[in-house]
């Protein structure tokens, strides 16, 4: 984990960790789930992008039900093989005293499953459910704290994750494990 934010720990209010890639990796069947994706929605996009997932099921709540089904059923699969950040001992020391978030792209039921296999406690999650944009993530933990984002501190994997909190003004760490 990059030590930059250190020196500016005082300052810090509020944690916010996203999941896969960062605290854990769950080694999903993505070319199962985008099949049956692609058989779902008739496209023949090899990756199926969140925001694309967003924007067709904006107005219709029954597709957007059935797509989750189908990354929910992924995830089931793949959770009990999930595999924990070696660091996480020092990640759990280092936060103990911090309010935490954790935001993800997964689903609750996957949630459910992983932390306790982390043994982290967060004081809200944010899953897919709640949206399926990181920035907008981002801002429902710094709403829901009332913090301002010079306060927050953002831990993810993903140059997206980095660039969504840097144009909150967040702080952020990339973990690379």
């Amino acid at each position: 984990m990059e030590r930059g934010w250190m020196e500016e720990e005082n300052s810090i209010k509020l944690v916010i960790f996203d999941l896969d890639g960062t605290l854990v990796k769950i080694p999903i069947d993505y070319a199962n789930m985008y099949s049956k994706l692609r058989e779902l929605l008739g496209l023949k996009l090899d990756v199926i992008p969140l925001r694309l997932i967003k924007e067709i099921t904006e107005d219709d709540e029954e597709l957007r039900k059935k797509i989750f089904k189908i990354l929910d059923d992924a995830e089931d699969e793949a959770v009990s093989n999930v595999t924990i950040n070696p660091e996480i001992e020092v990640i759990r020391k280092k936060f103990k005293d911090f309010k935490k978030v954790l935001v993800t792209m997964q689903g609750l039921n996957a949630v459910k499953a992983i932390i306790p296999k982390i043994g982290m406690s967060f004081d809200f999650i944010i899953t897919r459910e709640d949206s399926l944009d990181r920035f907008t993530q981002l801002r429902m933990a710094l709403k829901r704290f009332k913090i301002n984002a010079e306060h927050a501190l953002f831990i993810g994997d993903r140059k997206h994750d980095e660039n969504c909190a840097r144009k909150l003004g967040c702080k952020f760490v990339r973990m690379n494990w």
